[in-house]
């Protein structure tokens, strides 16, 4: 019976996409000559059919999320009051969702609104600054058309932290 090993550099070891993490890390691949696209915007590779945080690749290539928010794409913005400031509390929350594997592309459009191209990632960021400030947040969502594929509905969600507490 036949051992596995590492299609790349050929050491012993049951290997997920069978590339031990030492190849992986590099950037190489099964397919030599190959190397692993890396989104420039956010640094993700794509590896094993899905994007993910990152080995060691060299080929610049947009991943689907940065590639909506450049053209204007986004299904969720975080709007914040006037004067308050949150980049701190966005990117530590962002960082949190990397280290879990979930992802959204950002694009900060003034000092007050934040595009996402994730919806769940968008509401829990709002619902964390809100709750560090103690602001309410209001959550409204729009129906810009229709799904091609499933004709299901297309939706983009605005996260309102309000400057004042609601009664």
């Amino acid at each position: 019976m036949k051992r596995p090993f590492c299609s790349v550099c050929g050491s012993e070891g049951d290997f997920p996409g069978h590339i031990c993490p030492a190849c992986s890390r590099r950037g190489t691949t099964d397919k030599p000559g190959r190397k692993i696209p890396e989104c420039p915007s956010c640094g993700r590779i794509y590896l094993h059919g899905r994007w993910q945080w990152k080995g060691d690749g060299t080929e610049q290539i947009t991943c689907p999320d940065c590639h909506k928010l450049k053209s204007g794409i986004f299904v969720a913005v975080v709007q914040l009051p006037e004067g308050v400031s949150a980049e701190e509390i966005i990117e530590r929350e962002l960082a949190v969702d990397r280290r879990h594997g979930k992802f959204s592309a950002l694009v900060k459009v003034d000092g007050t609104h934040y595009k996402f191209s994730n919806v769940s990632i968008a509401r829990r960021i709002a619902r964390v600054i809100s709750k560090k400030l103690g602001l309410d947040v209001k959550e409204t969502a729009k129906l810009t058309g229709y799904d091609a594929r499933g004709g299901k509905g297309i939706y983009k969600v605005a996260f309102s932290v309000l400057s004042k507490p609601r009664k």
